[in-house]
C-alpha cells in the first residue's frame, strides 16, 4: 500500500527526461528542392508558393502512394518520462548513493524530492538540458561536487548556500547572467568553474570563499573583477581568456551623499544596535547592507566607485572598489589612506554574506513508510517486550 502511494506522488522521482519525438527524415528536415530551387532550374519567387504547390501536384499525380510526412506534434497529454531513484541508484557507485554520474542522461529537470538523498557526496549532472535546479539542493549538506556543466541553467538557487561542504562546483557552458550572492557561504570551495556563460559582473561575496584556488571566468562577457577577488590568497589559477577585460578606468569624482535613512541605517548595522519592533520594510532595508571594500564599513544604495589594475600573468586584471565614501581618488591617494590611521569604528571582519533563505520543506511520506516498513520488520525479527518478560519468569 505504502509503495503505490509513493509512485502515485511521485516519492521516488529523481527527475524528469525530455519528451522524445518522432524521428524525423533527412528530406523532411532538409528538402533541397525547396531550399536550392536554382540548381534544378527553377525559380522561387519571395512570397509565393508556385514551387509548394506544383510539387504537391506532381505528388499526387504521379506518386498517389507515397503518403507525405507531417512534422511530428508535440502531445502536451503525454507525462514526461521519469528517472526514478531505483535507476539512479543503479548508476552509482556499488548502488549506495555516494557518487551519482547522470550525464548524458537528457534530464531537462529535477524532481524537490531530490533533497532526500542526504548522503551523497558526489554529483554529476554535466551535458543535460536542466534550466534550473530545485530549492531542495540545499538539502544535500554532505555533498563535495557538483557538476553541472553544458546544461541550460539561467539561475542558481540561494539555497545552494547550504552546500557547506562543497569542494568542486562546475557551473561552465550555461546561461547563467549572474551569481547569486548566498555563494560567499561556500567556505570550504576550491574549485570553481564559471566559463562560457553570460556573466558580466562577480558578487563582491566571492572574496568570502577564501580556501578557492582555481576560478574559471574564460569566454565571458565580464570587463571587471570585484576588488574584494584580492582577498583570496590561495588563488592560484585565474582564467580570463575570452573576456573583454576593460584597459582604462575613468571615474566621476562627484557622486551623491547618502540619504538620511542610509545615514541612520548605516550607524544601526556598524554599530550593532538591537532593534525591536521593526516593520518588515525597515527590517529588509537593514539586512540588505553591503560591506565597504576598503574599511569594511557598510553602505545600502548610496557608494563610490573607484578602481586599478594589477598584474597577474603578464595580464593587467582590472578591480572595481565600491566605497562607503570616497576614501581616496586615485592611487597615490589609495596608498596615503592604506598608511593612514584607521578611523575608530573600521570594522575587523570580513564581508558579510546575504541572509539565507529557508529550505523548502520535504515530503515526509517517503522516510515516513521507510520507518514503518523498517519498524514492521524490526517486530518481525525480535519479539515485544512483554513476551520476552515471560520467558525469563518461565526461565525462572
Amino acid at each position: 500500500m505504502g509503495q503505490t502511494s509513493s509512485k502515485t506522488h511521485g516519492a521516488t522521482i529523481f527527475g524528469y527526461l525530455i519528451t522524445p519525438t518522432a524521428p524525423t527524415t533527412q528530406e523532411q528536415v532538409n528538402d533541397p528542392l525547396k531550399s536550392h530551387p536554382d540548381l534544378y532550374g527553377l525559380k522561387s519567387i519571395e512570397g509565393s508558393q508556385s514551387i509548394d504547390n506544383d510539387l504537391a501536384y506532381i505528388d499526387s499525380k504521379y506518386y498517389p502512394d507515397t503518403r507525405l510526412i507531417q512534422p511530428p506534434q508535440e502531445d502536451q497529454s503525454k507525462e514526461a518520462p521519469k528517472l526514478t531513484f531505483a535507476t539512479v541508484a543503479a548508476a552509482s557507485h556499488e548502488g549506495k548513493l555516494l557518487e551519482v554520474k547522470l550525464s548524458l542522461r537528457s534530464l531537462a529537470s529535477l524532481s524537490p524530492e531530490i533533497g532526500l538523498l542526504r548522503m551523497m557526496r558526489k554529483l554529476d549532472l554535466s551535458s543535460n538540458y536542466l534550466e534550473s535546479l530545485p530549492d531542495t539542493i540545499g538539502y544535500l549538506v554532505l555533498l563535495e561536487e557538483l557538476s553541472l556543466a553544458n546544461n541550460k541553467i539561467v539561475e542558481i538557487p540561494d539555497t545552494i548556500s547550504y552546500l557547506s561542504r562543497l569542494l568542486e562546483l562546475d557551473l561552465s557552458k550555461n546561461q547563467l547572467s549572474h551569481i547569486t550572492p548566498s555563494v560567499g557561504y561556500l567556505k570550504k570551495l576550491r574549485i570553481l568553474g564559471l566559463s562560457s556563460n553570460q556573466l558580466s559582473r562577480l558578487p563582491e561575496e566571492i572574496g568570502n570563499l577564501r580556501q578557492l584556488t582555481s576560478l574559471d571566468l574564460s569566454h565571458n562577457p565580464i570587463c571587471i573583477l570585484p576588488a574584494e577577488i584580492s582577498q583570496l590568497s590561495f588563488l592560484r589559477r585565474l582564467v580570463l581568456e575570452g573576456c573583454n577585460l576593460q584597459t582604462t578606468l575613468e571615474y566621476k569624482l562627484a557622486h551623491d551623499p547618502p540619504s538620511l535613512k542610509e545615514i541612520c541605517a548605516r550607524q544601526v548595522v556598524s554599530r550593532k544596535l538591537a532593534l525591536k519592533s521593526l516593520a518588515d520594510p525597515l527590517a529588509n532595508y537593514l539586512a540588505s547592507s553591503k560591506v565597504c571594500t576598503s574599511c569594511h564599513e557598510p553602505y545600502f544604495t548610496s557608494y563610490v566607485l573607484r578602481g586599478r589594475f594589477v598584474e597577474r600573468s603578464d595580464t593587467m586584471i582590472p578591480l572595481e572598489y565600491r566605497l562607503c565614501s570616497a576614501h581616496w581618488q586615485n592611487q597615490d591617494d589609495r596608498l596615503l589612506y592604506l598608511f593612514s590611521s584607521p578611523p575608530s569604528t573600521t570594522a575587523v571582519s570580513p564581508p558579510a554574506n546575504p541572509t539565507r533563505p529557508r529550505l523548502p520543506a520535504l515530503e515526509a511520506r517517503v522516510p515516513t513508510e521507510r520507518q514503518s516498513v523498517r519498524r514492521s520488520f524490526a517486530r518481525l525479527r525480535s519479539p515485544p517486550i512483554a513476551m520476552l518478560s515471560q520467558r525469563s519468569k518461565q526461565s525462572v
